[in-house]
């Protein structure tokens, strides 16, 4: 973590868990990062590690009758949970916005586009209706949508969904956030139009000095957009780096995993791809000891056992893994046999 800046927001300890039918799911449990002011931090994983759930308890989106959210949420000095549900309101899409993975699940099919846009304007900015609209038109506009003026008045179904996701994206600059949540912003597009949202999103970031956070799986898009990174997997942080160290020297074994599972362009056509063995486990009935060892090829026997603390190093790294445990490099200040 960076020691130069004060975090725009510094959660601590967040847990989050769900009351099923079969019993307690922790989707979140002790999960600690910050957010720097004007800085993309990527927050990766498989799907079902808690990327999503830790978005939505920040924006407190959550289903208070189904949910315990514990922890520190620490925005600009305040703590989130100890918000009204008004005051939490009146944060949402005006300083804190989100970008919601599937556009088409997350407009609303009967409003238009710029209804949509401008009921947000008009809460958080006070505009009247003629202005909320215009500026509704202009958020299109800079989102490179074509025609702003007629698809203003369109329908989600009528826009493609490259589109859709640029209106995504334009409601959730509206208001001049300086935080955005961005769940997956590019899954389910083609190569050219997820491109072209990488470069808009940094386009639109440099412009306005919004911090984002960065939801995905996919590391490539990480590699274009993030500073820096932080893995998750089965609801904790297991390693966070600066996103040049993380593809350089990946400590932890996942993220090695996550790493080497990338298609290489020039790589041999007849070379199966990596995979990591084996799901993601059930939260409902958690491996004992490290949550990863059934999945890693290096377990040890204390790995079964017990669960590995975070080991910070270098000031700006950390990882949870035994491999790692005890120093990182040995007096000459060379890297440990136990960590390569």
């Amino acid at each position: 973590m960076s020691v130069n800046s004060d975090p725009l927001l510094s959660i601590k300890g967040l847990k989050t868990s769900f009351n099923t039918h079969d019993g307690i799911v922790n989707a979140v449990n002790g999960v600690d990062f910050d957010v720097l002011p004007g800085e993309t931090l990527g927050l990766v994983g498989e799907s079902g590690c808690g990327k999503s759930v830790t978005a939505l308890s920040v924006l407190r989106l959550l289903n208070p009758a189904m949910t315990t959210i514990q922890g520190e949420m620490n925005f600009d000095g305040k703590n989130l949970l100890n918000l009204s549900q008004d005051e939490m309101r009146m944060m949402r899409g005006g300083t804190i916005s989100m970008i919601f993975q599937e556009p088409m699940t997350s407009l609303n099919p009967i409003l238009t586009i710029g209804e949509q846009i401008a009921e947000s304007l008009r809460l958080h900015e006070k505009l009247d209706k003629k202005k909320a609209w215009k500026k509704a038109i202009h958020m299109l506009e800079m989102v490179q949508i074509p025609s702003p003026s007629i698809r203003v008045g369109q329908y989600p179904h009528k826009l493609s969904g490259g589109m859709r996701q640029r209106a995504m994206i334009a409601m959730a600059l509206a208001c001049n956030p300086r935080l955005i949540f961005a769940d997956e912003p590019t899954t389910a597009l083609d190569v050219t139009i997820q491109a072209q949202i990488i470069r808009l999103m940094e386009h639109l970031k440099k412009k306005s000095k919004t911090s984002i956070v960065l939801i995905t799986h996919d590391l490539g898009v990480v590699a274009q957009m993030a500073s820096r990174v932080v893995v998750m997997y089965a609801g904790k942080v297991v390693e966070e780096a600066p996103v040049v160290e993380l593809f350089h020297d990946a400590r932890h074994p996942y993220t090695k995993g996550l790493l080497k599972s990338i298609p290489v362009l020039n790589g041999d056509k007849n070379t199966r791809l990596n995979e990591i063995p084996g799901i993601v486990p059930n939260l409902l009935n958690m491996p004992k000891g490290c949550s990863f060892h059934p999945r890693c090829s290096q377990t040890m026997d204390i790995c079964e056992k017990e669960s590995p603390p975070m080991n910070h190093f270098k000031k700006n790294r950390r990882v949870s893994c035994w491999l790692a445990s005890d120093n990182f490099t040995d007096q000459k200040g060379k890297q440990s046999h136990a960590c390569t």
